[in-house]
């Protein structure tokens, strides 16, 4: 981003931040948890004595920013390509938009969590094409699990899309089946998807991602729908490191 855009982005989001502890809103939310960082700042020892400055502040509110608008990014261009490959999928999708909206569906998190089906195809989405390709951690003790050791400092890098496409846990891997998320994933291994990676550590702009990306969607799909063309090919150019890097990817849009 040019330092302008940049600039830019710092100034508003200092008037977010300072409009919202003036008011003094009570919200379990990312702005809520800038806020108090920004108070411990200026009162907190322990933050000085780490050197969090009002900078660090700054900076984790551009990486929820950023990270939630590359998920949203990538992930939007593969869901269109999933529907544009299975036209009956697209059409069940929009059958569960169109009777929703019967009920006067809105774009609130309440109205986008009536679309269960919705909800597995965009978990599907990031099961075939996951945003992080090999997400990243140093190991901070010696570990050893079934033969396995790691030593102290090792560097390890997990094969996302290797992982989630383990027929062990994903029968047809292959395949765009979104039926698998239909029930949630409580009975899923943990371990076996992580598109936004996990634990506390995880990508900080998940949930923004994903909530955005239904309001899309839902935007999207209840005016246009997707068809391949001729050209229509998904292809990733090689040498990415943490992120997707893919070839233009062709699709109609077609107004309904």
């Amino acid at each position: 981003m040019e330092m302008g855009g940049m600039d830019f982005f710092v100034s508003a989001l200092k008037n977010i931040l300072a409009t919202r502890e003036k008011a003094g809103e009570a919200s379990i939310d990312a702005t809520s948890t800038l806020v108090e960082m920004m108070k411990k700042v200026r009162s907190d020892p322990v933050y000085r004595k780490l050197k969090i400055s009002e900078n660090v502040v700054l900076a984790q509110g551009w990486e929820f920013f950023v990270a939630g608008y590359v998920g949203i990014r990538d992930l939007f261009d593969f869901f269109m390509y999933e529907m544009a490959s299975n036209p009956e999928v697209q059409d069940r999708v929009h059958s569960e938009i169109k009777t929703a909206a019967r009920g006067h569906l809105g774009t609130s998190l309440e109205d986008i969590s009536q679309l269960p089906f919705l909800s597995a195809c965009i978990e599907e989405t990031g099961r075939l094409h996951p945003v992080f390709i090999r997400p990243e951690r140093v190991c901070n003790k010696d570990w050893t699990f079934e033969g396995l050791s790691i030593p102290k400092g090792m560097q390890v890098i997990f094969p996302m899309a290797a992982i989630h496409r383990n027929p062990e846990y994903f029968p047809n891997p292959d395949q765009f089946e979104p039926s698998r998320f239909l029930g949630g994933k409580k009975e899923m291994d943990p371990y076996a998807y992580m598109t936004f990676g996990h634990g506390p550590r995880s990508c900080i702009g998940q949930r923004f991602a994903l909530e955005m990306l239904k309001v899309l969607v839902v935007s999207f799909l209840a005016r246009f729908k997707m068809e391949r063309r001729s050209d229509t090919i998904c292809e990733t150019n090689p040498g990415g490191s943490l992120m997707l890097n893919f070839k233009p990817l062709f699709l109609d849009i077609v107004k309904r």
